[in-house]
């Protein structure tokens, strides 16, 4: 499937030449991009666990109790794995959909459609692990940012200034 040709390139099925360099390094912005979305949603996250002031995660220490596993949990680190959840659930729908969407809903109403993601993992995730008393407010912050983070994701702004940081 892949020849190796001169000049560092490879030939891919005899069609598309590809630059071995090039390669290499947008796949490397890309996975950088990614993890820094990522990173920057989940923190979103915690800060909205932290911030609300009558959150209830009792059910989900009850789980966690039936395990035996209450040693290795407190009540961060429960935060950074509902805040995970929510993360991987966001982007795991994401991808998801993505291909089944129209143009005109892709091209018009993107950002609409990043709402509409979030709002489905937040809420599915928050049912399963049965936490209640989130501030609303802080949930709508949540959506509204969130959505703004997967939005500036797909037109490549985050890319672009990891590429000017970078030098390139």
């Amino acid at each position: 499937m892949f020849q190796k040709n001169k000049n560092n390139t490879f030939l891919i099925k005899k069609k598309y030449a590809v630059n071995l360099k090039i390669f290499t390094y947008n796949s490397n912005v890309n996975y950088l991009k990614k993890i820094f979305t990522f990173v920057l949603i989940n923190y979103l996250n915690i800060v909205l666990f932290r911030n609300s002031k009558y959150i209830d995660i009792e059910q989900v220490l009850l789980d966690i109790e039936k395990l035996n596993l209450e040693i290795l949990f407190n009540e961060l680190n429960i935060y950074m794995m509902i805040g995970f959840v929510v993360t991987s659930a966001s982007f795991l729908l994401n991808s998801f959909f993505k291909p089944f969407i129209e143009i005109y809903i892709q091209h018009y109403l993107r950002y609409s459609f990043y709402i509409l993601i979030n709002l489905l993992s937040i809420s599915t995730v928050f049912i399963a692990f049965r936490i209640y008393g989130y501030s609303r407010g802080l949930l709508l912050v949540y959506l509204i940012s969130s959505s703004f983070i997967f939005y500036l994701d797909d037109k490549n702004y985050l890319l672009g200034k990891i590429q000017s940081s970078l030098g390139r």
